[in-house]
């Protein structure tokens, strides 16, 4: 048999090519409406793939998207957050002024001013010893900041003030919560004015308030007086969290501030000098 394909080797070969025509012209043979065999068969064969490659493209272009839609999202929230930040801090500033300006024109003067007078920042260290004393900010002396200036939280309730070091492009806060912290506050609506004192602690202690009296009660709200000549007047400090009578001249009362150190994120100061604006 090998003997006779050596002899008849052309023939084979023409014979092969013969079948191999054959049947490309049979599978191309139309089905009506079906099409052919041989548009099937690749139909059959190659559509599993291109599917594959369409839904591998649609899959790397919607998480293309996704990309940058939450890319946008997230820079449209740290914007709006800005913003709120921005207008909390302003209305508590507009609701002090407005406690001592009776007059409408005398309001206005200072409003475009506001905007310009608060310079946000953000906390980028703790004092080593207690996070309870004091943070590093990042604005210094280039933003304009100087010793004494007064700090909020991002909804406006005191925080502090800056102290020194104060470096081009950072600052010192020391918090109300510093033992060797003093601010002078009253009870919201009241008369009992006390020094806020910290312990190191995230609890403060108003002291000075006499033991007589029954103006100060657990829920009250402490606010600045601005009888220091740092903070201004009307600014929300804390909440009162107990009042104890001791055998002493003052009262033992503690005031749980409005801000926690541990989730305190974006913060601002103010330029404005306490004692000619407020």
């Amino acid at each position: 048999m090998p003997s006779f394909l050596k002899k008849n080797k052309k023939l084979v070969i023409l014979f092969s090519l013969l079948l191999f025509h054959m049947i490309l012209i049979s599978i191309q043979v139309p089905r009506g409406k079906e099409g052919t065999y041989f548009e099937s068969f690749i139909f059959a064969v190659f559509s599993p793939v291109q599917n594959g490659v369409v839904a591998l493209c649609q899959s790397v272009n919607r998480i293309w998207n996704d990309y940058f839609y939450l890319r946008e999202v997230r820079v449209q929230n740290r914007r709006l957050n800005t913003e709120v930040t921005q207008l909390r801090q302003e209305n508590t500033l507009l609701q002090s002024l407005l406690k001592n300006y009776e007059k409408q024109n005398e309001v206005q003067e200072f409003l475009s001013d506001i905007s310009e007078d608060l310079v946000h920042c953000r906390i980028i260290g703790f004092d080593m010893s207690n996070a309870f004393k004091s943070v590093v900010i990042n604005r210094g002396s280039h933003h304009g900041l100087k010793k004494n200036m007064v700090v909020l939280d991002e909804k406006g309730h005191v925080v502090g003030r800056m102290v020194d070091p104060i470096t081009f492009y950072q600052a010192t806060v020391q918090l109300i919560t510093d033992h060797k912290s003093g601010v002078s506050v009253v009870k919201q609506g009241g008369n009992s004015v006390g020094i806020l004192s910290g312990n190191n602690t995230q609890m403060c202690e108003m002291k000075y308030i006499l033991s007589t009296d029954e103006e100060v009660h657990t829920g009250d709200v402490i606010v600045t007086t601005g009888h220091d000549g740092i903070f201004p007047p009307h600014l929300k400090v804390g909440m009162v969290s107990s009042v104890q009578t001791t055998p002493g001249l003052f009262k033992k009362i503690k005031v749980r501030p409005y801000f926690q150190v541990n989730q305190l994120h974006q913060l601002a100061v103010i330029k404005t000098n306490a004692n000619i604006v407020f």
